[in-house]
């Protein structure tokens, strides 16, 4: 198909049979920008396709969830219609009021109500050539409560989505209870948190270790000049950060030599400033400016150590819950069934 107006020859798709005359060729846009998603997505909309589709969905969705129609007649339909929208007296008698069910999907009960707010918006013709008959306002109906039906429940009609939701369910329950039985109590039980450091406090314990002020800049620009700016006066670091309000943070307190950003050749001493360190990961830069070293090793009391009590206390807590639910749910292994999974692995 090297010219436009070319039919190819028949080819076979898991569709049937094809045809395909090439009317215009169009380049791939080099990059979608919006203006071209939402031309394509109005020509998606648009195209006869679309409505084929939707009919074919929405006539799935009637069979595999059960359409049934509750009314016995249309005539009582259409003449409290015609009342409610021409404000005529109907001309047979009427049993039905707005919440009187018309068809049933599922376990979804369209009503009286819901023809009527439907009708009232669609039972015009698109040309503006006066109204449609209700009939095929009512095949448009049934069909648009049958998609939404099944957008509100595709996880009854798409296996990977229903996965999908189960993942996020079973992953939401997990959450919440490794949140009441692990991280909150590590967090909030005060007590339990100081015995627990009170009986490891040995392992607790400051390496060698540095007072000082970490500077953090989300580009080398920015982290390049304001270090020549802090070379001239770095005890004047909280001055001169606030001329870069947005555009340095700091983090000031102990830490240990291997969390301080430095260069190889940069000595650690009183006073001195590191070179800017460049994290090739997100290319943010960050150095320090040395306060104070701290040469032995000395324990850490309980507030520079929370951090660490919080974390091994969680570990601990959840070894016990974990421990507790094998207790009560013991795991069996049927050993046939296992060698003859490993031995088809293999």
């Amino acid at each position: 198909m090297q010219k436009d107006g070319v039919f190819t020859k028949p080819f076979v798709t898991e569709h049937g049979y094809h045809i395909v005359k090439r009317l215009q060729l169009s380049p791939v846009a080099a990059k979608l920008d919006e203006e071209t998603k939402d031309d394509l997505r109005r020509k998606i909309e648009s195209s006869d396709r679309i409505f084929t589709t939707k009919n074919a969905l929405a006539k799935k969705v009637l069979k595999d969830a059960g359409y049934k129609k509750l009314l016995s007649t249309d005539n009582e339909l259409w003449a409290f219609s015609d009342s409610a929208f021409n404000g005529v007296q109907p001309s047979i008698k009427v049993n039905i009021h707005p919440l009187t069910p018309v068809f049933k999907i599922g376990d979804h009960n369209a009503l009286v109500k819901d023809w009527l707010l439907f009708a009232q918006v669609h039972r015009y013709r698109p040309n503006g050539n006066g109204v449609k008959p209700y009939q095929q306002v009512w095949d448009e109906f049934v069909q648009t409560t049958a998609l939404q039906y099944y957008e509100d429940h595709l996880e009854n009609f798409n296996e990977d989505f229903k996965r999908q939701v189960t993942e996020f369910a079973e992953g939401n329950l997990f959450f919440e209870i490794m949140q009441r039985k692990v991280w909150a109590p590590a967090q909030t039980d005060t007590v339990a948190l100081d015995n627990y450091y009170q009986k490891h406090k040995q392992q607790y314990v400051w390496k060698q270790s540095a007072g000082a002020v970490i500077f953090y800049a989300a580009d080398e620009k920015i982290a390049n000049e304001f270090y020549k700016s802090l070379r001239k006066n770095p005890a004047d670091w909280k001055t001169i950060a606030t001329n870069y309000s947005e555009q340095i943070t700091t983090d000031s307190g102990r830490f240990e030599l291997a969390q301080i950003p430095k260069g190889n050749s940069d000595p650690f001493a009183k006073g001195t400033l590191t070179t800017p360190l460049v994290n090739k990961a997100d290319n943010t830069v960050s150095f320090a400016y040395i306060l104070q070293i701290h040469t032995k090793e000395e324990p850490r009391n309980f507030s520079d150590a929370k951090g660490l009590v919080i974390n091994d206390y969680q570990a601990e807590l959840e070894k016990a819950w974990i421990a507790e639910l094998k207790k009560k749910y013991p795991v069996t292994v049927n050993e046939k069934v296992w060698n003859k999974l490993v031995k088809n692995y293999k």
